[in-house]
């Protein structure tokens, strides 16, 4: 009924920061540590152990707050810029079909003291929280594919 094993996993990670050089030396890696439990429903939530790694030479900010709407200034008016990191997990069932995606949204900004987390080169933050999996693409868009 909608379960998958997992064995094991990976993570992977982009940072745009408008920087124009793909040699910059920030760097950011993303590890999945451990789900749990093991044989996933897919129609339930499950917890989720990610490692947020600095693997780059350079210290990095990183966004640490699970909720947005907890940084949005009180003035609607005043511009609302924040930053904001997706730790994704995608489960295969052995049937091959279509994966399953979840994730992890973490949001920051300056206004808002502790929601940004300085991490220094090789240094690292574990984040825990429930993930709950969604087929993708979703229906509406397979069936406009075909």
């Amino acid at each position: 009924m909608g379960k998958s094993c997992i064995g094991g996993g990976y993570g992977g990670v982009s940072v745009a920061d408008g920087a124009p050089d793909r040699r910059d030396p920030r760097a950011l890696g993303v590890y999945l540590l451990r789900v749990s439990p093991m044989d996933i429903d897919t129609s339930q939530p499950f917890e989720a152990e990610f490692r947020v790694l600095n693997t780059g030479i350079a210290p990095i900010e990183v966004p640490v707050s699970p909720h947005l709407s907890d940084l949005q200034p009180s003035d609607e008016s005043a511009a609302f810029i924040y930053f904001s990191l997706a730790l994704v997990v995608q489960v295969e069932g052995p049937q091959r079909g279509t994966p399953s995606v979840g994730f992890v949204q973490l949001y920051g900004t300056a206004d808002h003291q502790g929601t940004m987390l300085m991490l220094k080169p090789g240094e690292w933050i574990r984040v825990r929280a429930k993930v709950k999996l969604q087929n993708w693409p979703p229906l509406a868009l397979r069936h406009e594919q075909r």
